[in-house]
């Protein structure tokens, strides 16, 4: 649990050191990637069960959906702490770098 929680606070604390802007996305420079990646829970020494996926990189009210450990995705767009992916039934959204291995 105090693994959780110490994620949990992580995410929070990068949540609010965003800047929250709708047109964001559209105005800043982000690298096109377009490489297939796996979703990886273990990081900073804490191992998850799911890894939420945002709506928007900059705003993490909204949580999509989520992925499981070892689970593919197509990672589409890169900036400084997120990837843009898009899962295996179609869905995109903004993922911590961290949680995601891509492939070479």
């Amino acid at each position: 649990m105090k693994k959780y929680t110490l994620v949990f606070l992580f995410l929070t604390f990068i949540a609010c050191n965003t800047q929250n802007s709708s047109n964001q996305e559209k105005n800043s420079n982000y690298t096109e990637i377009n490489k297939e990646g796996i979703i990886n829970t273990f990081v900073d020494g804490s191992d998850i069960e799911k890894v939420n996926i945002w709506e928007s990189n900059k705003n993490k009210d909204i949580i999509i959906t989520f992925c499981l450990k070892g689970e593919s995705v197509t990672v589409l767009l890169s900036d400084e702490y997120y990837y843009k992916i898009r899962t295996a039934s179609g869905q995109e959204g903004w993922v911590m770098k961290g949680f995601v291995k891509v492939k070479e």
